[in-house]
């Protein structure tokens, strides 16, 4: 099991069912309605904010790629 299985199962069902649709959003690039930035030093690599919770993923020509998903205060450290 990955990080991000591992975290999505460590979330409620509610909540669990939030961050799956915002990543269809991020598969699709349907970002209009999230906080989303560039990552400094990385090119074509964002954060989406979601509450808590941070997304960082890549942005490539079929769609986005997820890189990672954890809260804020650990997200950043294993990047």
């Amino acid at each position: 099991m990955d990080r991000i299985e591992k975290f999505l199962k460590q979330l409620g069902e509610k909540d669990r069912l939030i961050m799956l649709a915002v990543l269809a959003d991020i598969r699709r690039l349907e970002l209009g309605r999230y906080d989303v930035k560039a990552l400094k030093g990385y090119k074509g690599v964002y954060r989406l904010r979601k509450g808590k919770i941070r997304f960082v993923f890549a942005e490539t020509q079929s769609g986005g790629v997820l890189i990672d998903i954890n809260y804020r205060s650990k997200i950043y450290r294993d990047l």
